[in-house]
This record gives structure tokens, sequence and C-alpha cells, in this order.
């Protein structure tokens, strides 16, 4: 049998639905900030002192606010504030168990979970791995794993990588957004030219943070189908002449690079797997996915030889197309 295959091709992890919510979590936090943000400018507006000039006929007003060394201070504790509490949930911006992202990894955790542990029975078949091997492939199960302390410690390094990487990006967010409206009070400029400007940032700060969404849903997804592919192999098949490896799925759509999509239809081990996830960008935007077939040790042969061909083919026609 072959394991569970993408019923959408242009998604083969499952996860553009989790993602699409992922999202949608986010904008509304980014309006949020924006509004938070912008209610401040309009504050320090107020309180500016207004200057008339003269430039040829136009009359002009520039704003002197006052800018010294404890207003950048309060400045940047604002901002830092208002980004720690609508992107980590905290004003001290501390990791919690509760933190709002966690709700998509543990989704796309769980999928990948089930999907491999799925797969893994779809393809352990009897007559060739044995009846003791085949029934402990079968009598796998999300419940038991899930409260495994093997489970809880990946999961729980997942949510902790995201949550620095979501860290780093409200602290580098932090500076971007208080040396704009720093410099902009500085120039004297009036509320809307400075709301046009950190506004402009915001949206950069919200771009970098879809990003790191999206690639880490899909991440969360891949780790979960690795390690458990891993475990099954040193549990299981530990002393068994077959062993289970991970089959690419590409997404083989209009934006997937080359280096994805000539790997469609290939195995590769666990590591080869990781590797390539640890190279580069290539884990950003990734909307790759890994199954599992069951190989032969000393031979290299898939048992699942004729779905492995189907996708050589379905490789072969995107690469020429």
């Amino acid at each position: 049998m072959n394991p569970l295959i993408p019923p959408n091709k242009k998604d083969p992890a499952g996860q553009l639905g989790n993602v699409k919510d992922g999202f949608a979590q986010l904008n509304k936090r980014y309006k949020k900030i924006k509004k938070q943000i912008f209610d401040y400018i309009e504050l320090q507006n107020k309180q500016a002192i207004r200057i008339e000039t003269n430039a040829l006929t136009i009359n002009a007003v520039t704003y002197d606010y006052q800018v010294d060394a404890k207003k950048i201070r309060d400045i940047n504790t604002y901002i830092l504030a208002v980004l720690n509490e609508n992107l980590l949930d905290n004003i001290a911006g501390t990791y919690s168990d509760f933190w709002w992202l966690n709700f998509n990894l543990e989704t796309a955790y769980d999928d990948g979970l089930s999907d491999t542990l799925q797969s893994a029975k779809n393809v352990s078949v009897e007559s060739a791995v044995g009846y003791e091997t085949f029934n402990q492939v079968q009598m796998l199960s999300v419940e038991n794993t899930k409260i495994s302390p093997q489970y809880q410690a990946r999961i729980g390094m997942v949510y902790a990588r995201v949550f620095e990487l979501m860290k780093g990006l409200t602290d580098s967010s932090k500076s971007d957004l208080s040396d704009t409206l720093a410099r902009g009070m500085i120039a004297g400029k009036g509320v809307n030219q400075l709301k046009s400007e950190v506004g402009a940032r915001i949206d950069v700060s919200q771009s970098r943070a879809k990003r790191i969404v999206r690639t880490e849903i899909l991440n969360a997804y891949r780790t979960s189908t690795n390690e458990e592919t891993k475990g099954i192999n040193e549990s299981i098949y530990k002393d068994s002449e077959w062993h289970m490896m991970p089959l690419w799925w590409s997404a083989l759509s209009a934006t997937t690079r080359h280096n994805h999509a000539v790997r469609h239809g290939h195995t590769y081990t666990e590591k080869q797997v990781q590797d390539f996830y640890d190279t580069g960008a290539n884990a950003i935007n990734c909307l790759c996915s890994q199954s599992v077939v069951l190989v032969n040790k000393k031979t290299g042969k898939p048992f699942q030889q004729n779905l492995i061909d189907k996708m050589a083919k379905q490789r072969e026609v995107y690469l020429k197309g």
C-alpha cells in the first residue's frame, strides 16, 4: 500500500488553512499595533509646540517636539511594550505556554504526527516486514505518542524556537519604528507624515512576521514528520531488513524553487531532509512535505516503487514545462 497521498497537490502538507488562520491572527494584532502607535503620535502632536515658517509664499508648520534622551527612551519603551503585548502576549516579552502562535504550531505538529503514523501503517506490509513488526506498527497511536516525554520535549523545542524568532522580530522592529519616529519628530514633521512613515515600517514588520508564521507552521509539520519517522525506525525497524524513508512531495507550483522541485518523488534519510532545511533559505516559505515509504536496507529498493515512478513522471513534466 501507499502512504497518505496529499489530496491537494499545491499544498502537500495540508497546512495552508492553518497558515491562513495564523495570518488572520497576525492581521488583528498588527491592526492594534498600528492604532496604538498612531494614538501615541497623535498625543505627541498635541503636546508639541508649533512654529510657523514662510517658504516662498507657502505657509508651513513645523513642530518642536523637544526630543531629548529621555524622550527617546520613552519612545523605545512604549513601542517595545506595544509590540510585546500584541506579538508575544505580554509587555515583558517573556514566554508563556499559552502564547497565541502555539495553537497553530501544535495543529501543524499534530497533523504531521497523525499523517506519519497513518502512512507508516499503510506502508507496513506484513508479508514483507513480518508479523511482529507489522503488529508493532499497527499499534502506534496518536494518543499514546502525545503523552510520551519524547513528544513533549520535541514540541516544546518547536514552541521555544519560534517564540525566540518572533522575539527577535519585536526587538528589531522596535529599533526600526523608534528610530523612524524619533528622526521624524526631531525634523519637526507633522502628524500625517509621521503616521505615513511609521506606518510603512509597521507594514515591513508585518510582512516579516507573516514570513515567520508561514515558514514555521510548515516547519512544525515537517519536523514532526521527520522526528516520528526517525523514532519509528530506531525503535521498531532497528533490527529489521526494512526501514522507512521520507518521500519528498513538492508543490510543483509556479513559485516552487528548482532545488525543491527536483526532489519530488525522491527518497532521503531523515538527516538528509534536515540538512536540506538547515541550508540557506530552503525552509523559508517552503510548501514541500515528506511522507514515508518502506525501503529494503540491503538493496535500497522501495516497496512502493510504483508510486515513486508515478511521481518521477510528475517531476519530469513539471521541469520540462
